[in-house]
């Protein structure tokens, strides 16, 4: 079952630009709510019941339970709430108080960012999950026009705690020089301190921004995933990037995301590195003069025509 929200009262977009005042279900009531710190689990329900803050407004953190019932699909600019695994996508969830809830008013989202929740969760890898009961701590705010969860710590999924799998990590070196050569490397942005580095998209995917991992910086050197790794290898005119899995980096029409492929397109996989004045890197695809950056308001990384993020640091792999 699915509601599209072109039929509500106004039209939702991506998740990334859902207007911070909702049109859809689960707009909630005028109950205030106070954080979780007294370990209070909250329900479904309870939560649509919440006056909660704007989009990228919340601090306040909680625990949720609820099912797993389906998620909010952009469904190429017809966006809607998609009960069930059909047209499922990666990037987010939506919680029911009942598991056989087929009712979109009754639902919260959730946010899958980062590598330990969205590889466990969402749906398109996993359609086994729905239905499945799942406990979640995270912020509490509007995410896709609704009542939500989002910047997931802690999880349990039919009351088995959400791990990382064990991940082998791998030593970078910062990278001062002009002309960068061949070699391994990995693409890192300075947010306040911390270090995000950018991870191969999953395997299975052909197209999507690109999430992070945390990196340890300390003396010039930082320690990262080995998902992290990226080869950059010379070519005509600059530079092809492929990562874990032997897949190719480039860019097609008019989208802000990565395709990758295990095959090389030609000219839309070609990159140049161009240095800053503050040690950053200019990371440019030749066929459309986008570059990559860090979006601190999606915490993911994409390619951009103007600045709209982080410009990276490159790190080269410590032989």
């Amino acid at each position: 079952m699915t509601l599209a929200i072109a039929a509500m009262a106004g039209v939702f977009t991506a998740c990334e630009n859902t207007p911070n005042t909702p049109v859809g279900p689960g707009t909630g009531g005028n109950e205030g709510g106070e954080g979780g710190e007294t370990g209070e689990v909250l329900t479904v329900a309870k939560l649509l019941d919440m006056t909660v803050p704007d989009k990228n407004a919340g601090t306040d953190k909680y625990w949720v339970e609820g099912y797993i019932v389906g998620c909010y699909n952009y469904n190429n600019g017809n966006p809607v709430y998609q009960i069930g695994t059909e047209q499922a996508v990666n990037s987010s969830l939506l919680l029911a108080d009942d598991p056989e809830n087929t009712d979109t008013y009754k639902v919260i989202s959730v946010k899958l960012t980062g590598t330990i929740f969205r590889d466990a969760l969402n749906l398109v890898d996993n359609p086994g999950n729905y239905k499945k009961k799942l406990k979640i701590y995270g912020v509490v705010e509007k995410y896709c026009g609704i009542n939500g969860v989002v910047n997931l710590e802690q999880g349990y999924l039919d009351d088995e705690e959400i791990k990382a799998p064990e991940v082998s990590q791998k030593t970078f070196t910062l990278v001062t020089d002009e002309n960068i050569t061949a070699g391994t490397y990995a693409i890192a942005a300075n947010v306040n301190g911390t270090y995000k580095v950018f991870e191969a998209l999953a395997e299975s995917y052909n197209y999507g921004y690109a999430y992070t991992v945390d990196g340890t910086f300390s003396n010039n050197t930082l320690t990262a995933n080995q998902t992290c790794a990226l080869t950059f290898t010379e070519t005509d005119g600059g530079f092809t990037i492929t990562d874990c899995y032997n897949k190719f980096y480039y860019m097609s029409g008019s989208y802000n995301s990565f395709n990758v492929s295990t095959t090389n397109p030609g000219t839309s996989a070609v990159w140049t590195f161009t240095k800053n004045a503050d040690g950053t890197y200019n990371i440019t695809n030749t066929s459309n003069s986008k570059y990559i950056q860090y979006s601190t308001t999606y915490t993911s990384y994409g390619c951009y025509p103007d600045v709209q993020g982080v410009t990276p640091q490159l790190f080269k792999l410590t032989e």
